[in-house]
């Protein structure tokens, strides 16, 4: 039996979003040559909030701050506003902000690219969003032997925001997601995506002679689900 498994807090959609502003933005390489790591530049106090869906704000959590390349920069926890801040390097490339989960997940992080580098000064980030999210396993079993697809659609548990020079140019964070994927003809496969807790998953799985629709309501953090589809 072969399983297909799609995680949306991936590389998949991560690669795609970082391809597109490196299409549409010149500065996404400014600075650097092809063999050149990013260097240091300066010093820079940086400043955030971090808040729920409802605008609240969550204490108590891990803020990473890194290049775009991946070099460390500084680590905040949020106090009891949802505030953090302090110094930290600048590099001559740009800024990833983002909560470290478990798993060095970052299901929310905010990129961010710059023409000219900000040196001594303080750079002030958009309020950072996060959400409880959960993982749902979902299996199709005892499909009749036909080709047959699986159609979604769910409220996807990432938060990633990217910026040129302070103003946001794409963002992919807590909206409704829809998808289709085309299985052969196999007894049962499985996927997986990454939900807003407390919302619904809709999914139709169909194929030439049947279909079959059902809701799931995500609830767990880690949650496995079966449909049984004859």
């Amino acid at each position: 039996m072969k399983e297909l498994e799609i995680s949306t807090i991936g590389k998949s959609i991560k690669y795609f979003m970082v391809i597109f502003l490196c299409l549409n933005l010149t500065s996404c390489y400014y600075g650097l040559n092809d063999d050149d790591d990013p260097s240091v530049i300066g010093q820079n106090s940086y400043k955030g909030v971090l808040i729920d869906l409802n605008g609240n704000p969550l204490k108590n959590m891990t803020i990473v701050l890194r290049s775009n390349f991946d070099q460390h920069i500084a680590e905040f926890i949020t106090d009891e506003n949802g505030v953090f801040e302090g110094q930290g390097n600048i590099y001559n490339t740009g800024l990833k902000v983002g909560i470290k989960e478990e798993g060095n997940k970052y299901l929310t992080e905010y990129i961010f690219d710059y023409t000219e580098y900000p040196i001594d000064e303080t750079i002030e980030f958009p309020p950072l969003i996060n959400t409880p999210t959960s993982s749902v396993s979902i299996k199709i079993m005892n499909n009749s032997g036909l080709d047959y697809s699986v159609d979604y659609q769910y409220i996807i548990g990432i938060c990633q925001k990217y910026f040129e020079d302070n103003l946001e140019v794409d963002s992919l964070c807590y909206e409704e997601y829809h998808d289709t994927i085309n299985f052969d003809s196999d007894n049962s496969k499985s996927f997986s995506i990454g939900a807003v807790r407390g919302t619904t998953i809709s999914l139709t799985v169909s194929n030439s002679d049947n279909s079959l629709t059902q809701t799931i309501t995500v609830d767990e953090q880690n949650q496995v689900e079966t449909i049984v589809f004859e």
